[in-house]
C-alpha cells in the first residue's frame, strides 16, 4: 500500500494533500467492503471493473442506485450501480430523466425532474431496449416473425385422428 506514495525518481515524498486524498479512498475502499461484505465488494469489482465511494443520491423506479462523489473528476464523477447486477449493461437501463442528472445536462435528479413539471404528461414510461428478448420488435414481413406465426399456426390447429 505504502509504496504507491514514495516517488522513486528523487525518492521525494508525496504531499500531504495527496496523503489526505488516498488515506481517504482507501478507508472510503474498507467502509465499502464493511457494508457490502467482501463478496459484494468483490461483485462491484467484478462488475464495474472499479469500486467507487461516493454519496447514494437516489433511486429510480427500476431500482437502480445513483451515486456521486465531488472528488472523482468531471465526468467520472456519477455514476449507477444497476439493479439486477448484469455484466451485459445498456444504456437504455437508464430512464432519460437520470441520464441528464449523469451527463450534467442539469442538476435536477430523477425524482425532482418529474415533480419539476419539465417532464411532459403524455410521455410513456421508460422501457429498456427489447433487442434480443422475446419482445423485441420485428417487421411485418420479417423471417423469425413469420417462422413464429407459422410455429403457433401449426400449433393452434385442431387434433384431427384421422392424420394419425
Amino acid at each position: 500500500f505504502f509504496f504507491f506514495f514514495f516517488s522513486r525518481a528523487n525518492n521525494s515524498v508525496l504531499p500531504l494533500s495527496l496523503w489526505k486524498m488516498a488515506l481517504r479512498k482507501f478507508f472510503g475502499y474498507l467502509n465499502e467492503f464493511k457494508t457490502e461484505g467482501v463478496l459484494g465488494a468483490v461483485k462491484k469489482l467484478y462488475f464495474y471493473d472499479t469500486l467507487k465511494v461516493g454519496t447514494l443520491v437516489g433511486q429510480d423506479q427500476f431500482g437502480n442506485k445513483y451515486y456521486e462523489s465531488k472528488e472523482e473528476l468531471l465526468g467520472r464523477d456519477r455514476w449507477v450501480e444497476l439493479a439486477r447486477g448484469e455484466r451485459n449493461y445498456d444504456a437504455t437501463q437508464i430512464p432519460p430523466e437520470w441520464h441528464a442528472w449523469m451527463h450534467h445536462i442539469h442538476e435536477l435528479k430523477g425524482d425532482d425532474f418529474k415533480a419539476n413539471s419539465l417532464s411532459p404528461t403524455y410521455k410513456l414510461d421508460h422501457i429498456p431496449n427489447q433487442t434480443g428478448t422475446q419482445r423485441a420488435y420485428l417487421p411485418h414481413l420479417h423471417l423469425l416473425k413469420r417462422r413464429d406465426e407459422q410455429l403457433a399456426a401449426e400449433r393452434d390447429q385442431e387434433w384431427d385422428p384421422s392424420r394419425d
